[in-house]
Order: structure tokens, then sequence, then C-alpha cells
């Protein structure tokens, strides 16, 4: 008997995983371009660095660290995707989830239903909403009865 229900753990959503994938790449590229691999690296050094990168973003900056940093950012891309593919909400087809499965609306309508009708009453929680009367069925109402008189 077969069913037709994934009741996996993992649900990872691979077209998006896939789009995405260029970007942790992308951003390990950059962050290695960064670092000197001549000079030492400080704050300055990474500061003109990064001012240089931004004014030539097409340039050519694969360095010592770049294959480091771009593992180091799938690694970290793996790990969000992982978390996000396990952190979904498990669900069965065709049956609601909460407490709407636990008691039924009519008898929680009973509990909770303001049974007292009086707009006076302080107690009443109720809003009351005035329908206003149609001007144009009032119209027509008092021109049927003026000529049926």
């Amino acid at each position: 008997m077969s069913s037709s229900n994934n009741s996996s753990f993992i649900k990872i959503n691979k077209p998006m995983t896939l789009i995405f994938l260029p970007v942790p790449i992308v951003m390990g590229y950059y962050f290695a371009a960064i670092l000197s691999t001549t000079q030492k690296n400080t704050i300055y050094t990474m500061i003109s660095l990064a001012k240089e990168v931004y004014h030539n973003p097409f340039r050519w900056y694969f360095n010592k660290y770049t294959i480091l940093f771009i593992v180091i950012n799938l690694i970290l891309y793996a790990f969000i995707v992982l978390i996000a593919a396990c952190m979904h909400k498990p669900t069965r087809y065709g049956e609601e989830q909460g407490s709407s499965k636990w008691e039924s609306p009519s008898r929680v309508n009973k509990i909770l239903a303001d049974l007292n009708y009086s707009p006076d009453d302080e107690n009443n929680i109720v809003i009351y909403k005035n329908k206003k009367p149609n001007k144009i069925k009032n119209i027509y109402l008092k021109w049927k009865y003026r000529n049926e008189h």
C-alpha cells in the first residue's frame, strides 16, 4: 500500500538552492580579494583593498585565500540550506493542523457566544452596527404609498 504523503524530515527546495549557489562563491571570491598577500593584513590595508575592489569589481583578484574562502562560504551555505530544510512545519495532506482538529468550530462558538443581545448591557462586548436606511428605497416607498391613497 503506497501513500501519497511524503513524510521526509528534510525538504530541500532544489531549484532555489541551485539558483542561489553562485552567491557564496562570489562572496568568497570578493572576501578573499580584500586580503593582501604581500603586506600585513591590517584594517587599513583591507579598507584600501576593499575600495579598489569596489571601484574595479571585474578585475582578476584570485589569490591564495580565494579557494579557502569559497569553501568556507559553501559550507556555511550548505549549513543554512539544511537548517531551512529541517525547519518546515510537518503537515498531512487533507487535514488541518493546530487547534482546529481538537475542537469543532460550532462547539467553540456555543461556548464563547455572547447570548445577551441587549446593546444597553455594559457587559456586552458585541459591537452592534446600526444599519443606515437606504435613501433610494425610502423615496420609492414614499412614492408608492402616496400613489396608493
